[in-house]
């Protein structure tokens, strides 16, 4: 209750936070979705100077999730949850990457699988959008990142929806 409490203050009062407070609301949610997307490993969170048109980006090498310094300071709550959600769900591609590598070749037909191949064909050759924005955003693991983030955000909504009406 405490955590919910606390969440939903930080909610509401987004942008009177500053970027420490963000960085451990933000952190909060960061080990749910470790949790809710089975991580079996940690995610760090940091915050720096990133280039022009990224928003956050994550680092498979050290498990680190890094958000823009001015997108955490002047986006919206929305729009930072975005941004997380969507660096957590490209942690879980790596990780059905791993899983697909580890399973015996008679598994690996499965519909859980059924993105892995061009997960594992973008990482190795990512376009990271300098070249030509529809490279990027017309990558399988882009498109279903920003999938899981939508509807991320969308049930984060709703909670605080529903957590709010019952305080009322």
């Amino acid at each position: 209750f405490f955590i919910r409490g606390w969440l939903l203050s930080a909610y509401d009062d987004w942008s009177n936070l500053n970027t420490q407070e963000k960085l451990d609301v933000l952190g909060v949610v960061l080990n749910i979705e470790i949790r809710y997307l089975g991580l079996n490993h940690e995610l760090y969170l940091k915050s720096s100077a990133l280039d022009t048109n990224t928003a956050a980006h994550y680092n498979h090498n050290n498990h680190e999730v890094v958000i823009d310094i001015n997108h955490l300071q002047s986006a919206s709550a929305e729009e930072i949850l975005d941004s997380l959600c969507h660096e957590c769900y490209h942690s879980y591609q790596y990780q059905m990457i791993a899983l697909y590598n580890e399973s015996p070749e008679k598994y690996r037909d499965m519909l859980l699988f059924q993105y892995v191949d061009d997960y594992i064909e973008e990482f190795s050759d990512y376009s990271d959008g300098k070249d030509s924005i529809g490279d990027y955003y017309f990558q399988t693991v882009e498109i279903a990142a920003r999938k899981y983030a939508a509807q991320a955000v969308d049930e984060y909504y709703e909670l605080i929806e529903e957590y709010t009406a019952d305080d009322k």
